[in-house]
């Protein structure tokens, strides 16, 4: 089974991505939640998911800061699935070409 953390700062957002997707069947257990890049940091450390969806703009650290602190370390980090509300596609491009694990690259 995979682990997913889900890191948002609206908290609708969270309750939408939890609920919206039958985690379960696709072998997924949710195993937490956090509403910004640095609460992140620190669930990912504690909890080790394999997967984290990620809001691209949030306080404190966004979405592509959080890939970035987490490519930095030796293991990589997890997988990330990035989201967001607005229609900026230069940073879903950097979001993309940046959350390519660096052993992958």
């Amino acid at each position: 089974m995979y682990s997913l953390l889900i890191v948002d700062d609206e908290p609708l957002s969270q309750v939408g991505l939890k609920s919206m997707v039958d985690w379960a069947s696709l072998d997924v257990e949710i195993v937490g939640a956090a509403p910004n890049g640095l609460a992140a940091l620190e669930a990912i450390g504690r909890l080790r998911p394999d997967i984290v969806i990620a809001d691209l703009r949030m306080p404190l650290l966004d979405g592509l800061g959080l890939v970035e602190r987490c490519r930095a370390e030796p293991d990589g980090g997890p997988a990330f699935i990035m989201v967001t509300g607005y229609a900026d596609f230069d940073s879903l491009r950097r979001a993309m070409r940046d959350s390519v694990a660096p052993a992958a690259r």
